[in-house]
């Protein structure tokens, strides 16, 4: 992976050192009583790495601790996990560039949007001559020390994972824009 230090191989070190590490690093892990009012984790995230010159796609799946975040990267190959405490976090921003769309006469993009359907969940009912650019919806972590962990969210509807970001613990470093 690109980031140098911090993550965890999981395929060579077994769950023990995990859960050391999210309880030294990350507070360890929410009880049962307290899932009921947190969003423990989110999938439907992505992250491309460039490793001699190929692009390799990891999965993410991001899980809230009581002191941080942890991020699991998996392809079919790989899987590390990387914690991220709070205290080292200094802002996790959301952004979306707005795309560039030529609706035809008839499209279910438009039926959806003219129904009543969100846009983020409509653009995926484009059709292949209807659109011209799409950008996809960016969450960048960006850490204390200056270190960038940028992913994409790859669901059809991203609404979990802006609650996910919203949450109350989260809050204060979130910010959104989305156009």
């Amino acid at each position: 992976m690109s980031f140098k230090t911090g993550y965890i191989d999981l395929y060579s070190s077994g769950a023990g050192k995990v859960n050391y590490i999210v309880r030294q690093k990350l507070g360890g892990r929410y009880s049962f009583k307290d899932i009921i009012n947190v969003r423990k984790g989110v999938s439907g995230l992505e992250f491309t790495d460039e490793i001699n010159g190929v692009p390799i796609r990891y999965r993410v799946t991001a899980e809230l601790f009581r002191q941080g975040i942890g991020l699991y990267f998996r392809t079919y190959r790989n899987n590390f996990f990387l914690p991220v405490p709070f205290e080292e976090i200094e802002i996790i921003r959301i952004d979306k560039s707005e795309d560039v769309i030529h609706p035809i006469r008839f499209s279910f993009y438009r039926l959806m949007t003219k129904i009543g359907f969100n846009y983020l969940i409509s653009r995926n009912f484009l059709a292949a001559n209807e659109f011209s650019i799409i950008h996809p919806i960016c969450v960048e972590i960006i850490k204390s020390d200056g270190t960038k962990i940028p992913l994409k969210i790859r669901r059809i509807n991203p609404k979990g994972i802006f609650e996910f970001f919203k949450q109350p613990s989260l809050n204060n470093l979130s910010t959104f824009k989305i156009e």
